[in-house]
């Protein structure tokens, strides 16, 4: 790529940063993140003299499992609808840049909303929860920002997906709210009703839930939702949750790379090809 395209291509990533990083909301639910982890740590580290980064890793999980996916959503869901419904699409594919490029750009610039809120919320949070509780085990809490970050990168290509499939941003913002309903919800029922009908039969043992069907686990790969479920546990070494040996922790990282990947792949190829 050229140095003016590699320029064009920059300019359209800040843009897209700078609309977005000062929003209220963006800046509201980094303090958010920030609030929640102090208090977090400081209440582990008043009830128990060995609480460390795996409490928070704990009890932040399923804010993360929510939040972080509604906000890459809420960012993806308009970025290519809006130009197209607005007309303001015939000023960018006026750059040098060809609709693939674009596209790349404005996921560029919306990760680097998303990097922004983990960093900030999570780091600021980490680091003054490490006063609390120590920096013991700290590299274990890093690991799970990579996987938030990853989860809500995954999120936002798929919104990008959506995005480059539809003309209005009413229809986008349908589209993202079924895929979080799926993904979040939908996916894991229908899972769970096929486990059942192959007979399987719900069994406690100790703190650990028994083993589903082998399929259960390899169709976990196929919801994002779910590969940040089971990495979890495997960065805090947690054996709360039984999860067989081949969703390794390598594993489930290559399930997010593949996510991020292909809806991103797919919206490129999609939005290039599409009538303007």
């Amino acid at each position: 790529m050229s140095d003016s395209r590699s320029k064009s291509l920059f300019t359209i990533a800040k843009k897209e940063f700078m609309d977005n990083v000062r929003n209220r909301w963006i800046m509201a639910l980094t303090a958010l993140f920030v609030i929640f982890i102090v208090m977090i740590s400081t209440y582990q580290g008043h009830i128990r003299d060995d609480a460390g980064f795996e409490d928070i890793i704990t009890f932040s999980r399923e804010l993360n499992f929510y939040l972080i996916a509604i906000v890459a959503i809420m960012l993806g869901y308009k970025t290519l609808a809006k130009e197209v419904e607005s007309k303001s699409i015939g000023l960018l594919l006026t750059s040098e840049l060809d609709r693939k490029e674009i596209v790349l750009g404005k996921f560029v610039g919306l990760g680097s909303v998303l990097a922004f809120i983990v960093i900030v919320g999570f780091g600021i949070g980490g680091v003054i929860s490490g006063f609390t509780i120590g920096f013991g085990d700290s590299f274990m809490y890093f690991e799970f920002m990579i996987a938030s970050f990853l989860f809500s990168l995954s999120f936002l290509s798929v919104s990008i997906l959506i995005s480059s499939m539809v003309n209005r941003r009413s229809r986008a913002l349908a589209g993202g709210v079924f895929i979080w309903i799926f993904f979040m919800i939908i996916w894991d029922i229908l899972l769970l009703v096929g486990a059942i009908a192959t007979g399987w039969e719900f069994e406690m043992e100790g703190a650990a839930v028994a083993e589903f069907p082998e399929w259960f686990y390899q169709l976990a790969l196929a919801n994002p939702a779910d590969i940040f479920y089971y990495i979890t546990p495997r960065i805090t070494g947690s054996e709360a949750m039984a999860i067989p040996d081949f969703l390794s922790i390598e594993v489930l990282w290559i399930g997010f790379l593949i996510w991020i990947i292909l809806p991103l792949v797919g919206a490129a190829l999609i939005f290039d090809k599409k009538d303007l």
